[in-house]
C-alpha cells in the first residue's frame, strides 16, 4: 500500500515538474513568434535607435544579400561570447582554489593579502575617496580652500606652530558661531589670578577655568583654580609620607624669604588638551587617552581664555570625572589648611604669618575651611602614622 502511494506521489510530482517545463517552453516558443511578428514595428526601430544596426553593419555581421551568411555570423558571435565568459568563470574558479588553499596557513594569507593590496589598492582608495560624506575633508586647510572667507586663515598661520594654528582655527571657528561671545581674553598674571587664585568647594560644581599654553609641556592646558599663597603655590603633592612635602621649616621659611627679592611663581594644577580637526570642524579634546596632571607657570604674561562652549563644556564634564584631576585639586585645597599646623607662627618663623597673611585675601578659604575639616583629619591621621612630628604634636595638643 505504502509502496503504491509512493509511486502516485512520484508520478505527480513528475506530471507537475513536465508541465511546468512544457509552460515555459510554451511561452518561449510565444515569445519568439511576437518577436519576429513585431520585429520590424517595435524592436528593430529600438535597436537601431541604440546604434547596435550600424555596429553590427561596419563589423560585417549583417549582409543584406547574403542571409545565410548574417545567421551564421550572429551564432558564431554567441558562441564565441559564451566561450569567453565559461573562461573567465573557470579562471575566477582556479583563482578562488588557489586563494582558499593559500588561506589555510598564515605563509598563503601573507601571500595573498600583498599581491591583492598592489591590484585593488589604488581602487579601494578612489573608492573611499568619492564616497566620503559631503563636506567631509582631511584637513581644515582642505575645508578652508573651498571657502573664500575662510582661504586668508591658511596664509595667516601657515608658518604657526601645529598646537597654536589648531587653536586659532577653533577661535576663529567660534567667532564665526552662534558662539561668538563665550571666549574671554584673558592677559596677564594678575587678571588670571583673579580667576584662579581661590578656593571652591569641589570640581564638581566649580566651571571657572582658564585655558592656555605651556611652554614646559608645548601643550594647551586647562588651568585649575589654586587657592595657595603665590610664594606657597607649588607646596602641594599627594603623598602624606613623602618627606619633603610642605617641605622643612628651613625650607618654608627660605621660600617665604625669597619672596621678598624674587619675582614668584604662581603655580596651579593643569591637565593637558588638544585642538582636533574631526573632519567636519575643530574640537577640543584630551592631548592623550587619560592625560597625566601638570603644573602650570602663570608668568607675567600669560595669555589665557576663558572658554564656554558647548564643545569645552562637554570636555570640562568629562575632565572633572578623573580622579587623578580631583585629587590633585583637593590636594592644593588641603595644603592651605595643613601647612601652618606643619608650621606653626613662631618667632622664628615668619613664613607662616606671611602665609596667613595672604591666605585671608584669597576668596572662600574660610567660606570652604568646614567642608575640607574632615580631609585634613584624615590627612593628619596619616602624617602622624608616618612619624611627622607636627603630626603627632597636633593630636597632643587637641588631647
Amino acid at each position: 500500500m505504502i509502496t503504491d502511494l509512493l509511486w502516485f506521489l512520484g508520478a505527480k510530482q513528475q506530471h507537475d515538474m513536465q508541465k511546468g517545463q512544457g509552460l515555459a517552453g510554451l511561452m518561449g516558443i510565444l515569445l519568439v513568434l511576437f518577436l519576429v511578428w513585431q520585429w520590424n514595428n517595435l524592436f528593430y526601430p529600438l535597436v537601431e535607435k541604440l546604434g547596435l544596426v550600424a555596429f553590427a553593419e561596419r563589423t560585417g555581421l549583417i549582409h543584406e544579400d547574403l542571409a545565410v551568411i548574417t545567421v551564421l555570423n550572429i551564432v558564431a558571435l554567441l558562441f564565441f561570447v559564451a566561450v569567453f565568459f565559461s573562461l573567465i568563470l573557470i579562471l575566477f574558479v582556479i583563482l578562488g582554489t588557489i586563494i582558499m588553499w593559500l588561506g589555510l596557513s598564515e605563509t598563503g594569507r601573507k601571500i595573498i593579502v600583498i599581491p591583492l593590496t598592489i591590484l585593488f589598492g589604488p581602487f579601494l582608495l578612489m573608492m573611499l575617496y568619492f564616497q566620503r560624506p559631503k563636506g567631509v575633508f582631511p584637513t581644515p586647510e582642505h575645508a578652508y580652500k573651498r571657502d573664500r572667507a575662510l582661504k586668508p586663515l591658511i596664509r595667516q598661520y601657515k608658518d604657526a606652530v601645529p598646537d597654536f594654528r589648531m587653536f586659532r582655527y577653533y577661535v576663529e571657528q567660534v567667532e564665526r558661531s552662534e558662539e561668538k561671545n563665550c571666549i574671554e581674553f584673558v592677559f596677564g598674571k594678575a587678571n588670571a589670578k583673579k580667576v584662579l587664585n581661590r578656593a571652591v568647594a569641589s570640581i564638581m560644581e566649580d566651571r571657572e577655568w582658564l585655558v592656555s599654553y605651556d611652554l614646559d609641556t608645548k601643550q594647551y592646558c586647562i588651568l585649575f583654580p589654586n587657592p595657595l599663597p603665590e610664594f606657597a603655590s607649588a607646596v602641594f603633592a599627594c603623598n602624606p609620607c613623602y618627606e619633603n612635602q610642605y617641605g622643612s621649616l628651613y625650607d618654608f621659611e627660605r621660600i617665604g624669604v625669597a619672596r621678598l627679592f624674587e619675582e614668584n611663581e604662581y603655580v596651579v594644577p593643569a591637565f593637558p588638551i588638544s585642538f582636533e580637526w574631526t573632519g567636519t570642524e575643530m574640537t577640543p579634546m584630551m592631548a592623550d587617552k587619560v592625560p597625566a596632571m601638570v603644573k602650570f607657570k602663570v608668568n607675567k604674561g600669560i595669555i589665557a581664555f576663558k572658554i564656554k562652549t558647548k564643545a569645552m563644556s562637554d570636555l570640562y564634564d568629562k575632565v572633572a570625572q578623573f580622579n587623578h584631576v580631583q585629587r590633585y585639586i583637593k590636594e592644593s585645597h588641603l595644603a592651605i589648611y595643613l601647612i601652618p599646623i606643619a608650621h606653626p607662627i613662631s618667632p622664628l618663623s615668619t613664613s607662616t604669618r606671611a602665609f596667613i597673611d595672604e591666605l585671608a585675601t584669597i576668596p572662600f578659604t574660610d567660606t570652604y575651611a568646614p567642608i575640607y575639616a574632615a580631609d585634613v583629619q584624615e590627612r593628619m591621621v596619616e602624617f602622624a602614622q608616618c612619624g611627622r612630628p607636627f603630626a603627632i604634636e597636633w593630636f597632643k595638643s587637641s588631647v
